[in-house]
């Protein structure tokens, strides 16, 4: 046992080694001593004292493993290492390369476990990526031994360890980041819901750390939910109100339905050409002719069926509150997309505000106090030029792009054009159905047409979009490059290794905002508390905008819970107030206070939102102020809803005061604070629980 320590010794230097064995002054007394005894002596001094037993142990146990590796000397080795005395570090000492198991794994028979906590041990002292990949491999190989798929589904009695070698291989191998590459998880939820069951297992197995696993438990819950939460308002982005729509399309459409349905039962005005029909109305509606396509009485019925169509299609896109349109303008156009998108580059420092709307955009305080003086005209030259061509280009997907295609928008890139083969499919249906069933056939009918146009700008972003910001970006590095002499070219090093930071970033959350392009239906639909659901909203907005300096305060009088669909206007007021302090309250910290009360007696909700602003903004924005409350006071703000800039209380005055005849809205400046209270009515039993 001491020949090939000797022989360790003479290669690490003898006090070194001495400090590296052990940092116990007993153990190295001990040590020092070893060389002196006779073997019969050690093996008399194993039994009396733990310490020396442990030791003596450690030297066979690196002598051993000169020799063949078999599976009894790896599940030696196993409990050795979590014996409470012994240091992570010594398995380094006994083990010269962890491969010489990992490379042999497969002769050690169907338990691998001691295997995984042998690597473990060893990659938790000197890491290394390829180790840990053959953990999650070998953790992957012993779950096809077993014929399961997850390890909770491991039964403690159809595998031979000991109770220490379960807990540590459940509560230190079964974790995120090697369970990350097995097969059996497609997500990060499958993770997270795979923990908390082996957790659940751990607390059977180990009941004297129950406690440790129940708060990781309540916190991984917790996460879920949050996650729940943050998914489900970016899959909410493209949305129509159906409900709302289908409420006003049978209110204004139930007249017209009957009369077809009439004139279809009494014979008149079914063409025997349906096609013709068709050619006729897209001809007379694209012309825009003032005169009814009902003066063809052979046609009457078949034209109705058509102009009922064509205006619940204009109902589905363009309705100012319950269309497409006016969500893609509330959660995507308006503050969202530049925002998320411009949130890495000002990560990044490479990015500054304008102080308003026409005025140069702000000097790059960062790197002014990061570079020599002489440089500075030039960086804040080439930062403002890389910032306006970036701002620009974001702007223009917003604007251009991410709208539905007409005349005023021709490369708006959602189109929602109805071929014929629809049209007579929806002539085929109707004469059997109920209005109602017609009109849920219709709506999903346009999500259908459109699910093209939504992956195309899918495409666009993660393609077209992302190379454009990058060439943006490159163009900076080569700009920066220039400014600095050979002498100087730390600086340019320096930013552009944010430089590049901020492209890799920035690609990134092209891709994310890509994923805001799918028309999701949510089969669950959870339950929030208002103050949980506030920290959702306010999380969600903040990632959006890389807006850090806002620091908020909430307060939940007589909270509940309420179902998520109710919610989400309420994350859309947080967005618009969080977007709004980010480009128009330019200081490093913004303190704000969000305070809501339920009065559950006369089913009310009363807001309030209180945010610091630059002292003098209250002066400067008086007079647009009072524009939009005597709009919002006369109801002269619906067009406005679906539009960007100066909208964002308009959005707001449309969730809060339509069809509430309880809904309030008040808004203004007070001591260098801009304050907002809102005033909603809640019904407990629709959606709410107390």
């Amino acid at each position: 046992y001491i020949t090939p320590l000797q022989n360790y010794q003479d290669f690490q230097g003898n006090k070194s080694f001495i400090d590296y064995i052990h940092n116990s002054n007993e153990v190295k007394r001990l040590y020092n001593l070893l060389f002196d005894q006779y073997s019969s002596i050690l093996l008399d001094q194993e039994c009396n004292d733990n310490k020396f037993h442990n030791l003596f142990n450690l030297l066979k146990l690196k002598y051993d493993f000169k020799d063949n590796i078999d599976s009894s000397k790896v599940d030696l080795l196993s409990k050795f290492i979590l014996n409470d005395d012994l240091e992570d570090r010594l398995i380094t000492f006994i083990l010269d390369d962890p491969f010489d198991i990992a490379n042999n794994f497969l002769s050690f028979g169907a338990n691998l476990i001691p295997t995984l906590i042998v690597l473990h041990k060893y990659n938790s002292v000197l890491f290394s990526d390829d180790l840990q990949s053959e953990i999650s491999y070998i953790l992957n190989t012993q779950l096809e031994l077993l014929e399961i798929n997850t390890p909770s589904e491991i039964d403690n009695s159809s595998i031979e360890s000991s109770k220490e070698q379960f807990v540590y291989f459940f509560s230190q191998i079964c974790v995120y980041n090697i369970l990350d590459n097995c097969d059996s998880f497609e997500s990060s939820k499958d993770l997270s819901e795979e923990r908390r069951r082996i957790l659940s297992n751990l607390i059977k197995i180990d009941p004297e750390n129950s406690e440790d696993y129940h708060q990781e438990i309540l916190t991984i819950t917790s996460e879920l939910k949050t996650k729940s939460g943050i998914e489900f308002l970016d899959g909410s982005r493209i949305h129509v109100d159906e409900e709302a729509l289908r409420n006003l399309i049978i209110d204004d459409f139930q007249s017209s339905f009957i009369r077809y349905k009439n004139l279809v039962a009494a014979g008149v005005g079914v063409s025997e050409d349906f096609n013709e029909v068709i050619d006729a109305f897209l001809k007379n509606k694209d012309n825009t002719k003032i005169q009814s396509l009902l003066d063809t009485p052979n046609n009457e019925a078949d034209n109705l069926l058509l102009e009922i169509v064509d205006d619940m299609k204009n109902l589905f896109l363009h309705h100012p509150k319950f269309g497409l349109d006016g969500f893609l303008s509330l959660r995507i156009r308006h503050n969202s997309i530049v925002g998320f998108v411009r949130a890495a580059p000002e990560r990044c420092h490479l990015v500054t505000n304008q102080p308003s709307k026409g005025e140069d955009y702000k000097l790059n305080e960062f790197w002014m106090s990061k570079t020599p003086e002489r440089y500075h005209n030039d960086i804040n030259r080439v930062l403002r030029q890389f910032t306006d061509e970036l701002d620009t280009y974001l702007e223009e997907i917003k604007s251009k792009y991410i709208q539905i295609e007409n005349s005023k928008y021709p490369e708006g890139l959602l189109k929602l054009n109805i071929e014929k083969k629809a049209l007579v499919l929806f002539r085929l249906m109707v004469q059997n159905s109920s209005l109602e069933d017609f009109i849920a056939t219709c709506l999903d009918t346009f999500w259908r047409i459109l699910d093209p146009s939504l992956e195309n700008i899918r495409k666009k972003f993660q393609n077209e979009f992302s190379l454009k910001v990058s060439e943006i970006h490159n163009n900076l590095s080569s700009n920066l490059n220039v400014i600095f002499s050979k002498t100087d070219k730390q600086y340019y090093e320096s930013m552009n290794r944010f430089v590049i930071d901020s492209n890799r970033m920035s690609s990134e959350n092209l891709k994310k905002a890509s994923d805001w392009f799918f028309k999701y239906r949510f089969t669950s639909k959870p339950y929030f508390k208002i103050e949980e659901w506030l920290d959702i909203a306010i999380e969600a907005a903040k990632t959006r905008h890389s807006s850090d300096q806002i620091k908020c305060n909430i307060s939940v009088e007589n909270d509940m819970e309420i179902l998520i669909t109710n919610l989400l206007s309420l994350a859309d007021i947080i967005q618009i107030i969080v977007g709004n302090i980010n480009d128009h309250v330019n200081m490093p910290v913004v303190p704000l206070d969000i305070e809501v009360k339920l009065d559950h007696q006369n089913k009310l909700i009363n807001y309030r939102f209180r945010n610091k602003v630059v002292s003098g903004m209250g002066a400067k924005n008086k007079k647009l102020l009072n524009e939009i409350r005597e709009n919002i006071k006369t109801h002269k703000y619906l067009d406005k809803i679906v539009s960007e800039g100066n909208s964002g209380l308009y959005k707001i005055a449309a969730m809060v005061l339509d069809n509430d005849t309880d809904g309030a809205i008040n808004f203004g400046y007070e001591n260098d604070y801009f304050i907002l209270d809102l005033q909603q009515r809640f019904n407990p039993n629709s959606g709410y629980t107390v």
